[in-house]
């Protein structure tokens, strides 16, 4: 493997997903992130099919990274961290005058990081904000409406985008990933007749997640179902 080079892995299985990256840091080390679901109510420290270092380094070197070594050290390290869990939260309102609180960012719209937007949209939200607050002249009976009219259609959107354009099912996972090879590859060639994927569409334009999820509902809808 590269050593300047970010590297990305996905398991499916009928109990299980485990996907993250291998990302470059300084002096030639990498930094390991995944991430897994086991599809049950049980759950579980470690990695699915992983209870020790040894065979953490086996399914690193062997299937999610080919080529990848871990020492024993480092295997150990990873084993014995504490994982968290990814939470998500839709709120119907991010502001409230009279308990004087206003949402923004993980507060309003905690999500998960498949599209690498947490920070975009916190700041999106306070932008919003601050450009609501000059225009009323920070008139908050008609500020924080406004705030929660706009930005709660933009939080259930980037939310909705990070929760379902990423299918479980091998076929529609299949079916899903060709498509959008496809769309990408054409929208190269024919950018004015065929838009960006959504993951390209939250990275590289200004379109708001509402737009791109709205684009994108049929297959959010799917894959939900």
């Amino acid at each position: 493997m590269e050593p300047e080079t970010s590297y990305g892995f996905r398991e499916t299985a009928h109990s299980h997903y485990i996907l993250g990256a291998a990302l470059p840091e300084v002096n030639n080390q990498i930094c390991l992130l995944m991430f897994w679901d086991n599809y049950s109510s049980e759950s579980n420290q470690n990695p699915p099919g992983i209870t020790n270092p040894n065979e953490l380094k086996m399914k690193i070197k062997d299937i999610l990274l080919p080529g990848l070594e871990l020492s024993d050290e480092d295997a150990k390290k990873f084993i014995n961290q504490r994982s968290s869990s990814v939470v998500q939260n839709k709120c119907n309102r991010y502001s409230d005058k009279e308990g004087q609180v206003v949402l923004i960012g993980d507060a309003a719209h905690a999500m998960l990081s498949r599209l690498g937007q947490g920070c975009q949209a916190a700041f999106n939200d306070v932008l919003v904000l601050n450009q609501l607050l000059q225009e009323e002249n920070n008139n908050l009976d008609i500020v924080l409406p406004k705030y929660s009219e706009q930005q709660v259609k933009e939080g259930h959107a980037i939310t909705d985008l990070n929760a379902y354009l990423a299918p479980r099912a091998n076929w529609l996972m299949i079916l899903f990933n060709t498509v959008m090879l496809l769309r990408s590859k054409l929208n190269k060639k024919f950018p004015n007749l065929i838009q960006l994927t959504p993951f390209a569409a939250v990275s590289q334009t200004l379109i708001p997640y509402s737009e791109i999820a709205d684009r994108f509902q049929h297959w959010i809808k799917l894959i939900k179902w």
